[in-house]
């Protein structure tokens, strides 16, 4: 074997396992310290393409899981209100019952149809005034409605009917729940229920509604009416119900879904501490090792000196 002095290959192999085990060191301290398997795409290019794919899925969905909770409270407020109006309809109901019975006088009727009346101007406020967030839900496509469909037919009073509202429900494109809210002015209500009547009149002209409990046979005309209209809010009403029980199975459906995208991302992208420092522990002994033999390699060309002594 050639003895050299200048070139001190067994130095320079040592020099190279050294830095190697540094390095490899200085990856795990980094995986320790941050908790993450991957800090930079060169500690595996694949796995963080698809944690970060496994990443926007999980954010959309926990994202989508608070869109269908912002639909649950729209649909929760919706059927509150409907829920008041259907009272106040069976008030009105009941106040058509009492007139149309023949023991009334004409003062009698009237004091009920007074009282009938503002039973109407207030479902009518209810509609105006009950918002989402600073949005209309019940007075169909105004200006300050949360949707409207600019295709349909005008209501009542001029504006357009409600349209469907898309409630984004998904990570993905077209993951969405679509529904609408019929306007329920209580013009629109009365035409939507087809409920115009001797009893319960419509002014096209100033867009209100009335009742007249002026004889026995207006007020049972009314009663027939205002049973149109207690069923349209009712039918609302369950559409409604059917809806909030829908987003409560997508919620949990997705929150599943979330959870276990979760786990797969953490298998790829997060640090297993148990393998990281058993794998600290080893290169420690590798890079201690490697330094002694760095030391043992730099000695080796001194035997040239026992060469040349002998001489």
């Amino acid at each position: 074997m050639a003895i050299q002095v200048n070139t001190n290959v067994s130095s320079l192999m040592t020099q190279r396992v050294a830095v190697n085990q540094t390095n490899q060191l200085t990856n795990i301290y980094n995986r320790l310290a941050s908790g993450n398997r991957i800090n930079s795409a060169k500690d595996d290019a694949a796995g963080l393409q698809i944690s970060d794919r496994l990443l926007s899925q999980i954010a959309g969905l926990f994202q989508g899981n608070r869109g269908s909770n912002d639909g649950l409270a729209f649909a929760q407020t919706a059927e509150g209100a409907m829920d008041e109006m259907s009272g106040m309809l069976q008030q009105a109901r009941s106040l058509a019952v009492q007139a149309a019975n023949g023991t009334n006088t004409a003062q009698d009727r009237q004091a009920l149809q007074t009282q009938a009346n503002q039973l109407f101007s207030e479902i009518d406020r209810i509609a105006q005034d009950t918002t989402y967030g600073g949005k209309q839900l019940l007075a169909g496509a105004t200006a300050d409605s949360i949707y409207g469909n600019a295709g349909a037919p005008q209501n009542a009073d001029g504006t357009t009917p409600a349209g469907d509202m898309t409630l984004q429900v998904g990570a993905n494109a077209g993951d969405t729940i679509d529904f609408s809210v019929d306007s329920f002015q209580i013009a629109d209500l009365v035409q939507n229920a087809d409920a115009e009547s001797a009893g319960v009149v419509l002014d096209q002209a100033t867009n209100t509604v009335s009742v007249d409990f002026s004889s026995s046979g207006n007020a049972q005309a009314a009663i027939g009416s205002i049973d149109a209209m207690i069923a349209q809010v009712d039918s609302q009403r369950s559409e409604l119900g059917a809806i909030q029980n829908r987003l409560d199975s997508t919620i949990n459906n997705q929150s599943n879904v979330a959870i276990n995208e979760a786990d797969a991302r953490s298998r790829i992208y997060d640090t297993d501490y148990a393998s990281e420092t058993s794998n600290m522990a080893q290169r420690n002994i590798l890079e201690q090792a490697a330094i002694a033999m760095m030391i043992h390699a730099r000695n080796r060309p001194q035997s040239t000196l026992q060469l040349l002594g002998a001489m």
